[in-house]
């Protein structure tokens, strides 16, 4: 069963997250969901998920690097960064700690491949 944790600042993007996840049909088990960035640095933490699915706007802290944070306290973990096309260009040249890109611009059926793909060949 591969462990899930989907974190942002919207209850109902995590909803969404969630529902299109357990849509894939997959053994996937949502851990938790966070909706700030120390609620996902503490639930990483405490339930260890092989798959962070995180809103790239948790991030918005200058002070910090948030996916270093992330993966110091859950390091063997994959995270799928969520962008809004608006600002998908002006992050993407940051997200080199990431290991997925999905903008929450793209179809659902491009969402749900991707999410696949990442649950399919997740080791962790």
């Amino acid at each position: 069963m591969k462990r899930i944790l989907v974190a942002s600042s919207k209850v109902e993007e995590c909803a969404a997250v969630r529902s299109l996840l357990l849509s894939l049909g997959l053994d996937l088990h949502v851990t938790g969901e966070a909706h700030s960035l120390q609620d996902t640095l503490e639930l990483a933490a405490s339930t260890l998920p092989g798959i962070v699915v995180v809103d790239w706007n948790l991030f918005q802290r200058p002070e910090a690097t948030p996916l270093d944070e992330l993966r110091s306290v859950c390091p063997p973990t994959t995270v799928i960064v969520l962008l809004s096309p608006l600002n998908a260009r002006q992050h993407a040249l940051t997200l080199s700690g990431s290991d997925v890109f999905i903008s929450k611009g793209e179809d659902a059926n491009t969402v749900l491949e991707r999410l696949r793909a990442v649950a399919l060949t997740n080791n962790k």
